[in-house]
């Protein structure tokens, strides 16, 4: 355990004012190329009071790569500031850890019903604070929306219903798990999915859309150009891009899920926010050729400043060979290399997701094994993840006067040890001591 205690500000020291959360290096936070990026801001928590954090190493980025740098922060009603506050402020002694901002998950469907608690306890001990699900059902999500979304919580997004077409992803899927959500299969459409066959009942469904309160949109793009047979594809194009337009003009985010390259390119052509999957993702028995992304097309996501949620691990599901000593990768596994090279020597951000309900940690370390970049750009990139896709406007993912006082405390340097993310002795959550509820 970290020692705390409460003590008087020497007053030598001046009460610190909140600086604005400014850009940092790279690209931490999104824009939109049709966008001026809004300034991110803190959610304050003033129960938290004042803190000294002494002791630590902390995680700090830098145009050649993330570094720790030894040193002391301070805390005001949950925010980072530049000089100690007056007045009482706790101390909190990190006894020489390794300081790194809170993790997150980028693509995950699994809270939402009265199984989540459970669930949320798994995701903080595994220093998980910020949770996106692209896909929910709303009414489920609503009924439980206290569980989330305070200091002592994960702080999560949903997007409720995707919008998408009779017999696409993902009808069958919720008609086959409608006994779960206790919704009968010819109630889903307006709960799980909304069908939007084209732009009239686009426009006619919006005002139901919206009054829903999704965080983001999400489109289906289910080979949309016909290439691997003639079946359901999902949003229609031209729907898509209205959807883009109506949900921008509400101050709302909208979120791709593809399956080929091409999908890709009527999601980027139809002004989306974000792509998830890498395309291949359920290869079955087609060409490479359909899920290769080209390199014109990584620097036309890069230019857009789209990013991409690989959820790369659910094409190896149910193959574990991959944890195996001496694992030698399948064709598939090349091609997701590929892609993701392709990606990264573009510049396009890669943020971290897995679509499953196994840890997290999991989608990381097969991310790790394709050789695409070393272990603390994926690192770095999964600290990303939750300003750059979950909370873009949150001045989160950095330990900097005027973002979040949020933070993990490791027992060792994850640079020099990746297994390190694991031993996290501390949590800190917006100026306050996150404690994880013991499993039931």
């Amino acid at each position: 355990m970290f020692a705390t205690a409460l003590c008087a500000a020497h007053p030598a020291h001046a009460q610190g004012e909140d600086t604005p959360a400014v850009e940092p290096w790279g690209n931490l936070a999104p824009v939109r190329a049709d966008m001026s990026r809004p300034p991110r801001v803190p959610r304050r928590n003033p129960e938290a009071g004042a803190s000294a954090y002494t002791n630590g190493w902390w995680w700090e980025e830098q145009p050649g790569g993330p570094r720790f740098v030894r040193g002391t922060r301070y805390a005001k009603d949950g925010v980072f500031t530049s000089a100690r506050p007056d007045g009482d402020v706790r101390m909190v002694d990190l006894e020489g850890r390794w300081i790194i901002p809170p993790l997150a998950e980028g693509h995950n469907h699994f809270l939402e019903g009265p199984w989540a608690l459970g669930h949320m306890n798994e995701l903080l001990s595994q220093g998980v604070f910020y949770y996106k699900n692209p896909s929910s059902v709303g009414p489920v999500v609503r009924a439980h929306a206290a569980l989330f979304n305070r200091p002592g919580a994960i702080d999560a997004v949903w997007s409720h219903g995707s919008l998408t077409s009779a017999g696409s992803h993902p009808t069958q899927l919720y008609a086959r798990l409608s006994g779960i959500y206790g919704i009968a299969p010819d109630d889903l459409d307006g709960k799980a999915y909304f069908l939007v066959p084209d732009i009239a009942a686009l426009e006619r469904r919006w005002p139901e859309i919206l009054d829903g309160a999704p965080d983001f949109i999400k489109l289906i793009f289910d080979d949309a150009k016909g290439e691997l047979g003639d079946r359901p594809h999902g949003t229609p194009p031209d729907v898509a891009a209205r959807t883009v337009a109506l949900a921008h003009a509400a101050g709302l985010s909208v979120t791709a899920h593809v399956v080929t390259a091409a999908d890709m390119r009527v999601a980027l052509d139809a002004g989306v926010d974000e792509i998830t999957h890498l395309p291949g993702w359920s290869w079955e028995n087609y060409g490479e050729e359909y899920f290769t992304i080209d390199p014109e097309l990584a620097a036309d996501l890069a230019l857009r400043n789209v990013a991409v949620v690989a959820t790369a691990s659910i094409a190896a599901e149910t193959d574990g060979r991959w944890r195996q000593a001496g694992w030698t990768p399948t064709a598939l596994q090349a091609l997701q290399a590929h892609n993701l090279q392709t990606l990264r020597a573009a510049g396009v951000r890669i943020a971290i997701g897995s679509d499953q309900l196994r840890p997290i940690r999991d989608e990381v370390d097969y991310l790790r094994l394709l050789g695409v970049q070393s272990d603390a750009a994926w690192l770095a990139a999964w600290i990303r993840t939750g300003p750059d896709t979950v909370f873009p406007q949150r001045a989160i993912g950095r330990l900097l006067p005027g973002y979040e006082a949020s933070f993990l405390a490791l027992a060792c340097d994850p640079l020099t040890d990746f297994d390190c993310i694991a031993q996290i002795g501390h949590r800190e959550k917006q100026g306050q001591e996150l404690v994880v509820a013991a499993a039931s």
